[in-house]
């Protein structure tokens, strides 16, 4: 079920710190793992993750929670890049 990758079955995001994204249909992006918010309007906003940072397009998009760890992004989205 998992991707794991190393004896003892742990997923790879666990082991590696990897990023974990969930698309949720079109209006709910949630990012566990990431570093820090790099630019946020309500039609754009930037996440900066360990080696890349994720780029979110649309409207009234919106942060709808966030702690250390994750965050949720919700809004109309109409491209989401990986830079």
């Amino acid at each position: 079920m998992f991707n794991v990758d190393n004896q003892y079955d742990l997923p790879r995001d666990v082991v590696k710190k990897d990023i974990l994204c969930q698309l949720i249909g079109k209006n709910e992006l949630i990012i566990e793992n990431y570093k820090k918010l790099l630019l946020f309007l309500s039609d754009e906003i930037k996440i900066q993750c360990k080696t890349f940072s994720i780029c979110v397009k649309g409207e009234n998009l919106v942060i709808a929670y966030y702690n250390r760890q994750t965050i949720i992004v919700k809004g109309v989205f109409h491209e989401i890049s990986f830079l």
